[in-house]
């Protein structure tokens, strides 16, 4: 059997919001949601990408032209990258075998044990590349291994994926079905299901809102939320953790050559009662990295 390969396009070492103690984060590409606020729009498809810096000047040398063997047609094979002399152009997106982001993941093992702290998997999705996560969480084995998902998924792929891992960010975009098609692309019936199972699974977990002021944040929503939540009594939940929108990834759309426009915020700050509507149901929640929206 061929070993798994991966598409990465990003190794974050020592991060500290990731999961407990000192983490090293790989970012897997690919997503079948489309948030309007997605935060990484470089992991959304599966395939690399080319990525032109607006800050550095083009020299106008025609170096990428001249080495490029599919002009008109970029398929991202890399060859401009060196070309470039003014260090302009990213390929983003690595293929990587389980093997060579494992042994890359275990040369920092014993700080990452000595700080309680392990590897997480982000994205993009990491269930689109689930087979290849699990191979490279065996690999790394023992050190412990966190997932943050949107629990968009087969419920057997993400069954799969609980059997494997030590803690789950679990993302939760909104509770109205018809609100999340609107945001996010997709219906969000599966992901509901994978939360009910993981909370029976007794595997320890986070929920992360990302909150949008105006789209999602809204006490209907969150009412709607903590309900569900408190409905599965889940003994294994650490917290309900909110985060405010952040628009610093307008430079990546940029970058990837993408016309999206700015999103639109209805309102300046978060919903004021967001904290206590969760509280109030039992449920603990706080702002972890704070309050504050950062507007594109």
């Amino acid at each position: 059997m061929a070993e798994p390969v991966g598409m990465v396009f990003d190794i974050r070492e020592f991060c500290l919001h990731d999961g407990p103690g000192l983490r090293t984060t790989v970012f897997l590409k690919g997503c079948p949601l489309s948030c309007l606020w997605c935060h990484n729009p470089e992991g959304q498809s599966p395939q690399p990408q080319i990525m032109r810096n607006p800050a550095v000047a083009c020299l106008g040398c025609g170096n990428c032209a001249k080495v490029c063997k599919h002009p008109g047609h970029c398929l991202a094979c890399g060859d401009c990258v060196p070309a470039c002399p003014a260090g302009r152009i990213h390929l983003c997106g690595e293929k990587m075998t389980a093997q060579e982001l494992a042994d890359r993941l275990l040369r920092d093992r014993e700080v990452l044990a000595k700080s309680g702290g392990g590897v997480t998997f982000s994205g993009g999705e990491p269930l689109v590349q689930l087979d290849f996560l699990l191979a490279v969480a065996k690999l790394v084995a023992p050190l412990p291994i966190a997932v943050e998902t949107s629990g968009y998924a087969p419920q057997s792929d993400y069954a799969r994926l609980l059997a494997a891992v030590d803690l789950v960010l679990q993302d939760w975009k909104c509770s109205s079905d018809d609100l999340h098609r609107r945001l996010t692309g997709v219906s969000n019936a599966n992901i509901k299901a994978n939360v009910a199972l993981l909370a029976r699974s007794g595997r320890p977990f986070l929920l992360r809102l990302p909150l949008v002021p105006g789209l999602n944040d809204g006490d209907a929503e969150l009412e709607a939320a903590a309900e569900f939540f408190a409905s599965l009594n889940a003994t294994a939940l650490r917290e309900v953790q909110l985060l405010p929108y952040h628009g610093g990834a307008a430079a990546k759309y940029r970058q990837l050559g993408l016309d999206r426009a700015p999103l639109r915020l209805t309102a300046k700050g978060i919903n004021p009662s967001a904290v206590e509507i969760f509280r109030t149901r039992g449920l603990p929640c706080s702002f972890p990295f704070g309050s504050e929206v950062m507007a594109e």
